[in-house]
């Protein structure tokens, strides 16, 4: 097993302890690997955040938002079709 190998494979295992455990956030976690495997040159610097700039994450990421403030707003509960429904 090479060097770089061995880093994924204890990255991983890492991974798997930390979501197991579930003292940490699952976002909090998924940067911290990130950032795991770019120290350990497993993940080149300039191509380790190249993704968040793809169109369907901001897609993705503006929905996990909207959907938080209406939530969070009160307006699902307040209609009429969820109270008719609940």
């Amino acid at each position: 097993m090479t060097q770089p190998q061995a880093f994924a494979l204890a990255i991983l295992i890492g991974l798997m302890v930390a979501f197991i455990w579930g003292r940490l956030r699952y976002d909090l976690i998924a940067v911290l690997a990130l950032l795991a495997a770019i120290f350990t040159g497993i993940v080149p610097h300039k191509a380790a955040f190249s993704g968040f700039g793809d169109d369907i994450v901001i897609i993705v990421a503006s929905a996990f938002v909207l959907s938080a403030a209406i939530e969070r707003s009160g307006v699902i509960g307040h209609s009429s079709i969820a109270s008719h429904l609940a």
